[in-house]
Parts: C-alpha cells; structure tokens; sequence
C-alpha cells in the first residue's frame, strides 16, 4: 500500500531508527529535556507507586491487590488523590458484580483518569 510505502522510504523516521538507545548505564548523562514532559516520572516519585508500578511492570509473584492494601493499611496514600480513585472505581466495579450487572458507565476520578492516560 501507498502508506507502507512512504513509512519505509521515510528518511526522517530510518534515521531516527538508526540512533542507537542509550545503555542503562549512560542514562544519567542523558539530556534532562528528554524527561521533562513525562508525567509517568512525576507520579514515581513517590517510592510506593513506583514499588507498585515495579510489581505491575515486572509481573513479580506478588498480587498488585495485596501490595496495594498493604500500602493502604500503612497509610500510605492517605490523601493520595490517584490512590483514591482506584479505590473508588474498584467499589463501584465490585457493587455492580454483585448486582450481576455490566461494568459500563463506571464514573472515574479525574485524577484517577489522568494517572491511566500516562
């Protein structure tokens, strides 16, 4: 096809292609510009969403629920506007089992829905 064509004569996108990813290592001398606009760094820069982020990326043993009641229990999202719109939309999807009715409609936190976007 027309686009498939114009994708793989691209001499914009082969020369990006061509440029190698900085090792792990090298990271640290990576220009900060790069970083700036990631909201996904703003969020894990709270050390337990970044260890829940980690058990989700991973697919550590550990279940994401009992990691996120442990946190819970500790107190650490108290006032956690993310953490709360989890809880609010996991509720509201736990009713409607029981009611047997479908999970359309659920109403999200607006922080909540921002945090699932990244």
């Amino acid at each position: 096809c027309n686009e498939c064509y114009l994708l793989k004569y691209n001499p914009i996108l082969a020369h990006r292609l061509t440029i190698p990813k900085p090792a792990p290592e090298n990271l640290k001398f990576t220009p900060k510009f790069y970083f700036e606009n990631n909201s996904l760094k703003k969020h894990l820069q709270n050390q337990d969403l970044h260890e829940i982020w980690s058990v989700i990326k991973d697919n550590y043993d550990t279940s994401i629920w009992i990691t996120l009641a442990d946190k819970a229990t500790n107190g650490a999202f108290k006032e956690k506007p993310v953490f709360t719109g989890l809880c609010e939309v996991m509720v509201q999807a736990a009713i409607r089992k029981d009611n047997n009715k479908g999970k359309q409609n659920i109403q999200y936190n607006e922080d909540f829905t921002n945090f699932l976007i990244i």
